[in-house]
């Protein structure tokens, strides 16, 4: 298949992101309220978003297989760097809250520029295909966070489902109660004590750290499964297929959370970007093990089992720092235990992003020369050395083949 299947995709995508931003203007010069501009301003990044997704569609239309350069890594830098605190300085002023989200793409683009350049740095040219580039860019920011959405929901109803069955099991009355209450007035009664209760604590951790890290490492590994070349890829192409779909989650992910946040966006922005290397180094780990004619199935379940402890393990962590914060209840006043472990927790995060920033180098460096659809290398001849084996050497051979 020489298209790929994003032919045509840049059309809605671009309609979409221009309608987005248009009824973001609507709203905005409307509507002057502190909550409408922080949703219209989350409308407006994901119209923005679009527009970068359909411009990446567009690209690899035109033609999937021409190199595609990455622009170097201190333009994602400086992007990042003087947008942050524009962002703050914005929030601090009166301003048109177009700044925000505008921003904040910069931003989180920055970011994304950056880590792609690291992931390019060692190949031919510092680029590959567009196809393993735009491609998976594309799939992470539209569709593996639809998917790996609908999985995690299905994932959460089973969750309740089984958790409600279960207490009507041993306790009819409750259930009862709860359903003559309402779910939301007992969580607004118990507050703090219901976030500490083991089931409660169980239920957050079988989401978060098992149910996300299975649906979105599944997400985003199709990513390679589409957009890999068909033809003899290359394992450069397998994890560039996996990081770039790993950027592209990334970047809505932060992008959602980041608007949500209203004008503490630049915080937030900053404390995820290093999240951003969690999410590459996992996928990137995933599609290492897709099977190529040398390797079997086996490799697959591997990577895709080590994707999914790397990101379990960092939600698991961001958890037990929620968790561990609901105890509190006076933040001046922490105990030594709960400062010992949130400590312990933050140097773990810590060492985890270093090994995933580890991991994405050391994968670059190793595969990134291979890439490129150009000939393979010469075969070398046992008896000439390094003398490649041509027709003419060949003829050579055989002739002294046959008079000895």
């Amino acid at each position: 298949m020489n298209r790929p299947v994003v032919r045509h995709a840049w059309v809605p995508l671009a309609l979409l992101g221009v309608a987005a931003v248009a009824g973001y203007g609507i709203i905005a010069a409307n509507d002057t309220s502190d909550q409408t501009q922080a949703d219209s301003a989350l409308l407006a990044g994901l119209g923005g978003a679009a527009v970068v997704a359909a411009l990446f569609a567009w690209l690899v239309s035109r033609d999937a297989e021409r190199p595609q350069r990455w622009p170097a890594w201190w333009v994602g830098v400086v992007a990042f760097t003087v947008a942050i605190p524009l962002g703050w300085a914005a929030g601090r002023s009166p301003r048109w809250p177009a700044v925000d989200p505008a921003l904040a793409v910069v931003a989180i683009v920055g970011t994304a520029i950056a880590i792609g350049a690291v992931v390019l740095h060692w190949t031919p040219s510092h680029s590959v295909r567009r196809r393993v580039v735009l491609g998976p860019a594309l799939w992470g920011m539209v569709g593996a966070p639809t998917i790996a959405l609908v999985l995690e929901l299905l994932g959460v109803a089973a969750i309740v489902a089984g958790g409600v069955i279960g207490l009507y099991i041993a306790d009819p009355a409750l259930v009862e109660r709860v359903s003559d209450v309402g779910v939301e007035q007992i969580v607004q009664q118990s507050g703090r004590e219901l976030m500490t209760t083991p089931t409660v604590i169980f239920g957050i951790v079988v989401v978060y750290a098992v149910i996300a890290p299975l649906a979105e490492e599944f997400a985003k590994l199709l990513a390679t499964a589409i957009f890999r070349p068909r033809v003899s890829p290359t394992r450069f192409d397998l994890i560039a297929c996996g990081a770039f779909a790993g950027l592209g989650f990334a970047s809505v992910e932060t992008l959602m959370y980041a608007l949500a946040a209203g004008d503490q966006w630049p915080l937030l922005a900053a404390l995820r970007a290093p999240v951003a290397l969690v999410h590459v180094a996992a996928a990137m780990t995933a599609a290492n093990g897709w099977p190529t004619a040398q390797t079997g199935y086996v490799g697959v379940a591997r990577g895709y089992g080590l994707a999914v402890l790397i990101h379990g393990l960092w939600n698991g962590l961001t958890v037990s720092v929620l968790v561990l914060t609901a105890t509190v209840e006076n933040p001046d006043q922490l105990s030594p235990l709960v400062g010992a472990l949130m400590l312990g927790i933050f140097g773990l995060m810590s060492a985890l992003i270093f090994g995933c920033a580890t991991g994405i180098i050391a994968m670059a460096r190793r595969f990134g020369p291979t890439a490129g659809d150009g000939p393979p290398p010469a075969q070398l001849d046992p008896r000439q050395g390094q003398e490649p084996l041509t027709e003419r050497s060949t003829a050579i051979s055989s002739a002294t083949l046959g008079s000895a």
